[in-house]
């Protein structure tokens, strides 16, 4: 049955919640448990407690749900076991099955609302599942595999969400604004990650081991995941700071937001993620221009500022290997390329399913010669690689395709009649571009990045229209 949109919640239920939170400070005071523990048992208690005095649950799952994104904070099963992370529950993860599981309980799917499970992006996401599948089969890593498959599921999750659960331009349009509010969030514990030297999670682990910028926000552990989880939202505030119409006051905060989370990405030192950023921006400025959405003056602006950075660029590039001695360009481009090659090493050994899902790490060192094994040994930085390695080549060309059907799916609606959904097609497109480019520098596996990726696609597919749905996400 639906729940109800007015509950009443009785002082009994506050008393025992006030008297629980009591006990377990008591008995965690006494057997000298983690604080974490007594934080997350906090939270959950307020999330419980939230359920049922908010009016609007549906909102509220999603406003829960989008803010989630940004903290990385997770429980394991079976941590350690076989060298594996085990089986992870991210925050993100748990709220994003409270969201699908509110809308199942409410009939959402009953009737005519039935729930797609493929739509626009089937066939890639299908070719996704069928290579790891299959490198589970021949690795000897295979509970490595499972986990990376999980882990595969989840962001399956995030996909279903983005695809069913957004029918309304309201409902999109609410969730850009909840994107935006974690930009700046995210750039502020940037600016003080970054003031202090350290980088801190919201489970207590504090690191200040790193010779430059390194942080991670609290979406991961270093500056290429915290750089990719905020691509997207860049793009999304870039094309609405240089999109034809709007406000003056929405100019003025667009300006802002570009401004705020603009600082914070040049403070990551990530070349690869400026690169990919670039890339993204030529590419934005050229569909803006051809589809006339954005205004002339940010056109010649933008142009004349991207000439400029790259009449620049060997300054720009002395100057950030002055803050990064431990990992100047040379030496940086240099060691990737040794990398790559161990790589391309262990798919020559097996290019039909690889060594297995999430199994590299524990299996390279087992194909290097003298020469690859000299310097600095790590998992390949390289995505495109790391995924030709662990699945084989049918797994490269699977997150090849999953990275076009998605550009295809953005460049779809940029041809849209709603000039709302052509704005975002146009932000998307150019962060799919710098996506792909990024991950030619970074072996991008981290959890948030990647699920922002996945229910972002699944959004665009909802708006788009599956060819499986009679109807798109509807203007109300």
């Amino acid at each position: 049955m639906p729940w109800e949109k007015n509950p009443v919640i009785s002082s009994s239920l506050v008393v025992a919640s006030l008297l629980g939170v009591i006990t377990g400070v008591l008995v965690l005071g006494l057997v000298e448990i983690e604080i974490k523990w007594f934080v997350y048992i906090l939270l959950g208690l307020v999330f419980v407690i939230s359920v049922f005095v908010v009016k609007d649950r549906e909102r509220f799952f999603w406003a829960l749900f989008i803010l989630s994104l940004q903290i990385y904070v997770s429980f394991r099963i079976m941590y350690g076991y076989a060298g594996s992370g085990g089986f992870e529950f991210p925050l993100a993860f748990i709220v994003g099955a409270m969201l699908m599981m509110y809308y199942l309980s409410a009939g959402f799917f009953s009737g005519s609302g039935i729930m797609i499970f493929g739509g626009y992006m089937a066939t890639p996401i299908l070719l996704v599942f069928i290579t790891a599948s299959v490198s589970l089969l021949f690795t000897s890593e295979q509970f490595v595999g499972l986990v990376n498959f999980w882990k595969l599921l989840q962001y399956y999750l995030f996909y279903l969400i983005g695809l069913n659960c957004i029918r309304t331009k309201l409902q999109v349009d609410r969730i850009i604004k909840l994107l935006f509010a974690v930009l700046v969030m995210q750039s502020f514990v940037y600016y003080v990650q970054a003031l202090m030297g350290i980088t801190f999670s919201l489970a207590g682990h504090v690191s200040d081991n790193f010779v430059a910028v390194r942080a991670g926000g609290t979406v991961g552990a270093n500056s290429a995941i915290f750089a990719t989880f905020i691509a997207p939202v860049m793009m999304l505030a870039i094309v609405r700071l240089m999109a034809i119409g709007p406000e003056n006051q929405k100019r003025m905060a667009g300006f802002l937001l570009t401004l705020c989370g603009g600082v914070a990405l040049v403070l990551t030192l990530r070349r690869g993620a400026w690169g990919g950023y670039m890339l993204g921006l030529i590419f934005i400025l050229y569909l803006g221009y051809r589809h006339k959405l954005l205004a002339s003056g940010w056109l010649k602006f933008c142009t004349s500022f991207i000439v400029i950075l790259l009449l620049l660029s060997p300054v720009i590039a002395e100057v950030v290997d002055e803050y990064r001695t431990g990992n100047p360009l040379d030496s940086a481009f240099d060691e990737r390329m040794r990398l790559n090659d161990i790589a391309i090493e262990v798919i020559k050994n097996n290019p039909v399913v690889g060594v297995g899902a999430g199994a590299y790490s524990h299996e390279y060192k087992s194909y290097l010669n003298d020469d690859l094994s000299q310097g600095w040994l790590f998992t390949v930085h390289n995505t495109y690689l790391l995924a030709a390695a662990e699945t084989g080549l049918p797994g490269f060309l699977a997150l090849c395709l999953f990275l076009f059907y998605a550009l295809k799916l953005a460049l779809k609606l940029t041809g849209c009649k709603d000039k709302y959904y052509q704005l975002i097609g146009l932000a998307m497109a150019g962060y799919i571009v710098s996506y792909a480019f990024i991950i030619y520098w970074e072996p991008m596996v981290a959890f948030s990045p990647n699920a922002l990726l996945w229910f972002l696609v699944g959004m665009m597919a909802s708006i788009a229209g599956p060819d499986d749905r009679k109807s798109p996400v509807k203007a109300g």
